[in-house]
């Protein structure tokens, strides 16, 4: 999930649990990251040979950027075809976290990405905070 409009949200730095590959979903206790279906995502700076490929991850045990998208509703994102799951996603569906970390079309209860573009390698999306 890295692009010219990701800098405008507010970062943390938090140490992986496990190898994590960009844009991957989860929650962070005690500064450590884990994926799951948290509303925190790793939006880290891609360096190295991997960079912009399928095969960056941060590894575990290494300091990776995240950010709580629970805090930016309204936010416009761009979501790489890592990092989110489905081949029938049209303008209008809504993604949520999954169990592993990746976004799959469903009702947000408490974050979702409303998707208002696709495009061949990424999608855009509005963050949705759903109002209880």
């Amino acid at each position: 999930m890295t692009s010219k409009i990701e800098k405008e949200y507010p970062y943390a730095d938090a140490i992986m649990a496990a190898d994590t590959a960009n844009g991957t979903f989860g929650t962070v206790s005690s500064g450590t990251f884990t994926k799951g279906a948290g509303t925190v995502a790793l939006v880290d700076v891609e360096r190295g040979d991997d960079a912009f490929t399928d095969d960056y991850v941060v590894p575990a045990g290494a300091h990776g950027r995240v950010c709580d998208f629970a805090k930016q509703d309204g936010a416009k994102v761009q979501i790489t075809s890592q990092s989110y799951t489905g081949s029938s996603i049209a303008v209008g569906d809504t993604l949520i976290p999954n169990s592993s970390g990746i976004l799959e079309e469903g009702e947000a209860t408490t974050l979702g990405f409303t998707v208002t573009a696709l495009y061949d390698d990424y999608l855009e999306a509005t963050v949705t905070i759903p109002t209880t």
